[in-house]
Protein backbone atom coordinates (compact mmCIF):
# COMPACT_ATOMS: atom_id res chain seq x y z
CA UNK A 1 0.00 0.00 0.00
CA UNK A 2 1.22 3.59 -1.06
CA UNK A 3 2.02 5.66 2.26
CA UNK A 4 1.18 9.17 1.97
CA UNK A 5 3.78 11.23 3.35
CA UNK A 6 3.49 13.46 6.52
CA UNK A 7 4.22 16.77 4.76
CA UNK A 8 1.26 15.57 2.45
CA UNK A 9 -1.06 15.59 5.28
CA UNK A 10 0.07 18.48 6.73
CA UNK A 11 -0.38 20.57 3.49
CA UNK A 12 -3.43 18.49 3.29
CA UNK A 13 -4.68 20.64 6.57
CA UNK A 14 -3.36 23.91 6.27
CA UNK A 15 -5.00 24.00 3.09
CA UNK A 16 -8.28 23.34 5.37
CA UNK A 17 -7.70 25.85 7.52
CA UNK A 18 -6.79 28.49 4.92
CA UNK A 19 -9.71 28.09 3.55
CA UNK A 20 -11.73 28.17 6.69
CA UNK A 21 -9.61 31.19 7.34
CA UNK A 22 -10.59 33.34 4.19
CA UNK A 23 -14.48 32.46 4.60
CA UNK A 24 -14.45 34.69 7.89
CA UNK A 25 -12.34 37.00 7.14
CA UNK A 26 -13.53 40.63 7.81
CA UNK A 27 -12.13 44.13 5.82
CA UNK A 28 -14.19 46.39 7.95
CA UNK A 29 -12.61 49.81 8.84
CA UNK A 30 -13.28 51.64 12.18
CA UNK A 31 -13.49 55.83 11.89
CA UNK A 32 -13.23 57.51 15.49
CA UNK A 33 -14.48 60.82 16.25
CA UNK A 34 -14.30 62.72 19.23
CA UNK A 35 -15.23 66.29 18.12
CA UNK A 36 -12.20 68.08 19.73
CA UNK A 37 -10.46 69.74 16.92
CA UNK A 38 -13.29 71.71 16.95
CA UNK A 39 -14.07 71.57 12.99
CA UNK A 40 -14.60 68.79 10.89
CA UNK A 41 -12.42 67.97 8.11
CA UNK A 42 -12.98 70.80 5.82
CA UNK A 43 -12.48 72.95 8.86
CA UNK A 44 -15.91 73.70 9.90
CA UNK A 45 -17.79 74.08 13.06
CA UNK A 46 -21.03 74.17 12.19
CA UNK A 47 -23.97 73.93 9.51
CA UNK A 48 -23.38 69.92 7.57
CA UNK A 49 -20.08 68.63 9.01
CA UNK A 50 -18.50 66.02 7.20
CA UNK A 51 -15.18 63.98 8.12
CA UNK A 52 -12.95 62.25 5.99
CA UNK A 53 -12.12 58.67 7.38
CA UNK A 54 -9.57 55.62 6.12
CA UNK A 55 -10.34 54.11 2.44
CA UNK A 56 -12.33 56.74 1.44
CA UNK A 57 -14.99 56.38 4.30
CA UNK A 58 -16.80 59.44 5.21
CA UNK A 59 -19.67 60.81 7.79
CA UNK A 60 -21.93 63.29 7.11
CA UNK A 61 -23.20 64.79 10.34
CA UNK A 62 -26.46 67.03 9.80
CA UNK A 63 -30.04 67.18 11.74
CA UNK A 64 -33.00 65.86 10.71
CA UNK A 65 -34.85 69.01 9.19
CA UNK A 66 -37.58 68.74 11.68
CA UNK A 67 -40.11 71.93 12.88
CA UNK A 68 -40.81 72.65 16.47
CA UNK A 69 -44.08 74.28 17.10
CA UNK A 70 -42.46 77.70 18.66
CA UNK A 71 -39.62 78.43 15.89
CA UNK A 72 -37.90 77.15 12.49
CA UNK A 73 -35.74 74.68 11.36
CA UNK A 74 -32.83 73.45 13.51
CA UNK A 75 -29.85 74.98 11.39
CA UNK A 76 -27.52 71.66 10.97
CA UNK A 77 -25.12 71.21 13.64
CA UNK A 78 -22.42 72.31 15.31
CA UNK A 79 -19.20 72.29 17.83
CA UNK A 80 -19.24 73.13 21.23
CA UNK A 81 -18.46 73.56 24.58
CA UNK A 82 -20.76 73.40 27.12
CA UNK A 83 -23.80 74.66 27.13
CA UNK A 84 -26.57 74.55 25.00
CA UNK A 85 -27.86 71.41 27.58
CA UNK A 86 -24.82 69.99 27.03
CA UNK A 87 -22.60 68.51 29.96
CA UNK A 88 -19.17 68.16 28.87
CA UNK A 89 -16.89 65.09 29.68
CA UNK A 90 -14.32 67.37 31.09
CA UNK A 91 -13.62 71.06 30.77
CA UNK A 92 -12.84 71.89 27.85
CA UNK A 93 -14.24 68.95 26.08
CA UNK A 94 -16.28 69.68 22.56
CA UNK A 95 -19.27 67.70 21.99
CA UNK A 96 -21.71 67.93 18.59
CA UNK A 97 -24.94 69.55 18.89
CA UNK A 98 -28.02 70.38 17.33
CA UNK A 99 -29.83 73.26 18.06
CA UNK A 100 -31.63 76.87 17.67
CA UNK A 101 -33.02 78.81 20.40
CA UNK A 102 -36.82 77.59 20.17
CA UNK A 103 -36.76 73.81 18.80
CA UNK A 104 -34.25 71.01 18.83
CA UNK A 105 -33.83 68.62 16.37
CA UNK A 106 -32.19 64.81 16.35
CA UNK A 107 -28.71 64.58 14.70
CA UNK A 108 -28.00 62.60 11.74
CA UNK A 109 -25.20 60.43 10.44
CA UNK A 110 -25.11 59.53 7.25
CA UNK A 111 -22.20 57.04 5.38
CA UNK A 112 -21.32 56.64 1.83
CA UNK A 113 -19.88 53.45 2.62
CA UNK A 114 -22.20 50.02 4.28
CA UNK A 115 -21.60 50.12 8.06
CA UNK A 116 -22.05 47.45 10.41
CA UNK A 117 -21.70 48.80 13.98
CA UNK A 118 -22.21 52.48 15.51
CA UNK A 119 -22.09 53.48 18.79
CA UNK A 120 -22.10 57.23 20.44
CA UNK A 121 -22.41 58.70 23.64
CA UNK A 122 -25.45 61.23 24.88
CA UNK A 123 -24.47 63.70 26.79
CA UNK A 124 -27.73 65.73 26.98
CA UNK A 125 -27.79 67.39 30.45
CA UNK A 126 -31.53 65.99 31.32
CA UNK A 127 -32.98 62.74 31.24
CA UNK A 128 -35.41 62.90 27.90
CA UNK A 129 -35.41 59.14 26.68
CA UNK A 130 -33.55 58.86 22.92
CA UNK A 131 -33.02 56.33 20.49
CA UNK A 132 -30.50 55.85 18.38
CA UNK A 133 -31.76 53.70 14.30
CA UNK A 134 -30.70 52.48 11.39
CA UNK A 135 -31.53 53.21 8.15
CA UNK A 136 -31.07 51.00 5.03
CA UNK A 137 -29.76 52.79 1.61
CA UNK A 138 -33.55 54.04 0.71
CA UNK A 139 -34.08 55.91 4.21
CA UNK A 140 -36.19 53.02 5.20
CA UNK A 141 -35.96 51.77 9.71
CA UNK A 142 -34.31 48.48 9.82
CA UNK A 143 -33.40 48.46 13.17
CA UNK A 144 -33.11 50.78 16.63
CA UNK A 145 -31.43 50.60 20.24
CA UNK A 146 -33.78 50.80 23.37
CA UNK A 147 -34.74 54.22 24.60
CA UNK A 148 -32.19 55.69 26.83
CA UNK A 149 -30.58 58.99 28.37
CA UNK A 150 -26.86 59.66 29.24
CA UNK A 151 -25.32 56.66 28.22
CA UNK A 152 -23.52 54.72 25.05
CA UNK A 153 -25.93 53.70 22.73
CA UNK A 154 -24.86 51.01 20.47
CA UNK A 155 -26.59 49.40 17.13
CA UNK A 156 -25.23 46.75 14.74
CA UNK A 157 -26.01 43.88 13.01
CA UNK A 158 -28.10 41.79 15.58
CA UNK A 159 -30.44 44.89 15.83
CA UNK A 160 -30.97 45.55 12.04
CA UNK A 161 -31.45 41.53 11.00
CA UNK A 162 -27.98 41.20 9.38
CA UNK A 163 -27.96 43.98 7.34
CA UNK A 164 -25.59 46.55 7.10
CA UNK A 165 -26.81 50.14 6.98
CA UNK A 166 -26.18 53.37 5.08
CA UNK A 167 -27.39 56.19 8.20
CA UNK A 168 -28.29 56.57 12.14
CA UNK A 169 -30.49 59.16 13.44
CA UNK A 170 -30.72 60.20 17.40
CA UNK A 171 -33.67 61.33 17.91
CA UNK A 172 -36.82 60.74 20.25
CA UNK A 173 -38.50 59.70 17.09
CA UNK A 174 -37.40 58.58 13.43
CA UNK A 175 -37.28 61.62 10.81
CA UNK A 176 -39.60 64.97 11.20
CA UNK A 177 -41.48 63.51 13.68
CA UNK A 178 -38.80 63.70 16.03
CA UNK A 179 -37.28 66.85 17.99
CA UNK A 180 -37.74 68.35 21.03
CA UNK A 181 -39.53 71.50 22.80
CA UNK A 182 -39.28 70.60 25.75
CA UNK A 183 -35.65 72.24 26.56
CA UNK A 184 -34.06 68.75 25.23
CA UNK A 185 -30.79 69.75 23.35
CA UNK A 186 -29.27 66.49 21.25
CA UNK A 187 -25.49 66.10 21.96
CA UNK A 188 -23.35 63.48 21.50
CA UNK A 189 -19.50 62.46 21.47
CA UNK A 190 -17.09 60.16 21.22
CA UNK A 191 -18.87 58.75 17.71
CA UNK A 192 -17.42 54.95 16.51
CA UNK A 193 -18.82 53.49 13.76
CA UNK A 194 -17.14 50.19 11.70
CA UNK A 195 -17.63 49.90 8.21
CA UNK A 196 -16.90 47.82 5.17
CA UNK A 197 -18.24 44.04 4.18
CA UNK A 198 -17.71 41.57 6.71
CA UNK A 199 -17.79 38.24 5.49
CA UNK A 200 -19.77 35.57 7.04
CA UNK A 201 -19.28 32.05 6.08
CA UNK A 202 -21.21 30.06 4.23
CA UNK A 203 -23.06 27.10 4.82
CA UNK A 204 -21.05 25.92 1.57
CA UNK A 205 -17.86 26.60 3.78
CA UNK A 206 -18.33 25.25 6.88
CA UNK A 207 -19.67 21.86 4.37
CA UNK A 208 -16.41 22.03 2.36
CA UNK A 209 -14.31 22.16 6.17
CA UNK A 210 -16.28 19.08 7.63
CA UNK A 211 -15.78 17.38 4.22
CA UNK A 212 -11.83 18.06 3.84
CA UNK A 213 -11.44 17.09 8.49
CA UNK A 214 -12.92 13.90 7.29
CA UNK A 215 -11.02 13.08 4.60
CA UNK A 216 -8.02 13.86 6.49
CA UNK A 217 -8.99 11.39 9.48
CA UNK A 218 -9.46 8.65 6.40
CA UNK A 219 -6.33 9.22 4.81
CA UNK A 220 -4.85 9.18 8.97
CA UNK A 221 -6.24 5.81 9.11
CA UNK A 222 -5.03 4.45 6.02
CA UNK A 223 -1.53 6.15 6.78
CA UNK A 224 -1.82 4.09 9.84
CA UNK A 225 -2.73 0.27 8.79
Amino acid sequence: MKVIPRNTLTAITLGIFTISMVSIRSSAGVIDINFDSGVDSFGNAAGILVYNGPDGFTVTFNDDDSSGVDGPDAPGVGIVTGGFGVAPDAPGDLELVSSNEFHTSGIVATFNQPVSLVSLFDNDDDFTPKTLYAFDAFGSVIGQTAPGSQQTFTIDLSLTGGQQFFAVEFDTLPGTAGGANDGTHFSIDDFHAEFGEAVVPEPSTYALVLTGIAGLGFVRRRVRT
